[in-house]
């Protein structure tokens, strides 16, 4: 095991970012996750579980964030199954030079909560 994290998520607080905050999704999002929350019975919900994830994602691997464009880099696939991360960007390429840490998500909400948690592992381990 390499780290594990978890993010709770009150999703009033995500719906109110996105109303004051025209730009809080483009910025924090990818265009994949957008075209999948905004099809969402609650995209406000669906976009709370993904920030989670992010969140979430950051602390498995010990990393704070430099700067709030880091969460574009984080991409969470959930459309269709499991969830899964993606990695892009400045932050893909940090995690592609250690090619053997591979993460598992898990996403819930209730209608007033999403909650991520993320366990980064090695898959092979340090000598």
């Amino acid at each position: 095991m390499f780290g594990v994290g978890v993010d709770v998520l009150e999703v009033n607080r995500m719906r109110r970012a996105m109303r004051e905050d025209a730009d809080f999704c483009p910025a924090a999002f990818t265009p994949l996750e957008i075209a999948e929350c905004d099809t969402a019975r609650d995209a406000a919900r669906e976009y709370a579980a993904r920030f989670a994830a992010k969140e979430a994602t950051l602390k498995s691997l010990g990393l704070r964030p430099p700067d709030t464009g880091v969460f574009r880099e984080i991409e969470v696939r959930a459309a269709g199954g499991t969830p899964a991360i993606a990695f892009h960007g400045r932050l893909g390429a940090r995690l592609a030079k250690s090619a053997d840490l591979h993460t598992h998500l898990a996403l819930a909400h209730t209608t007033d909560h999403a909650i991520a948690i993320v366990f980064t592992e090695r898959t092979h381990p340090a000598a």
